[in-house]
């Protein structure tokens, strides 16, 4: 049986956006976070921006009404972190070795919408420019460092 992090690793906040050498930068999404093997962000679109209010709304129906909404505002997986791989835990595994092998996955399973691999980068300037992307549903940047374990309930 597959044993999930009790809690998630939490973000450190900063007061500059300066990305340290060896860290890489994501999207910090407006939705829920999900755990399973991957850690996703559970997020609705609608037209050009994810709306949080639909994702919520959701989460209040039952039967024939949750249904509906489902098929009006499908929920979609935005994965950026993997805990677990073929039965095999890879919390203890670098940022760098368990995000190559979410990538992997995704190419190995031909993944796609409602999955979306979530951006990563280690350019500064590029994830600037995500934060442009508030109105489409971007809160703010995490960054990771590249070298740490997955450690549930620390602060990066």
């Amino acid at each position: 049986m597959i044993e999930l992090p009790a809690e998630p690793m939490l973000a450190t906040p900063v007061e500059t956006f300066a990305l340290p050498s060896n860290w890489f930068a994501e999207p910090k999404w407006d939705g829920f976070r999900a755990f399973a093997a991957r850690v996703n962000e559970l997020v609705v679109r609608e037209e050009t921006r994810l709306a949080f209010e639909r994702l919520t709304q959701r989460l209040h129906r039952r039967g024939a009404a949750a249904q509906r909404a489902a098929t009006v505002w499908p929920a979609h997986y935005v994965a950026f972190d993997l805990h677990h791989l073929d039965g095999w835990s890879l919390l203890e595994r670098p940022y760098v070795e368990r995000r190559c092998a979410l990538k992997d996955l995704f190419r190995q399973e031909g993944l796609s919408a409602p999955w979306t691999l979530c951006p990563s980068t280690n350019d500064a300037e590029v994830a600037r420019g995500w934060l442009t992307w508030s109105a489409a549903g971007v809160e703010s940047c995490v960054f990771k460092d590249s070298g740490k374990s997955y450690r549930p309930g620390a602060r990066s």
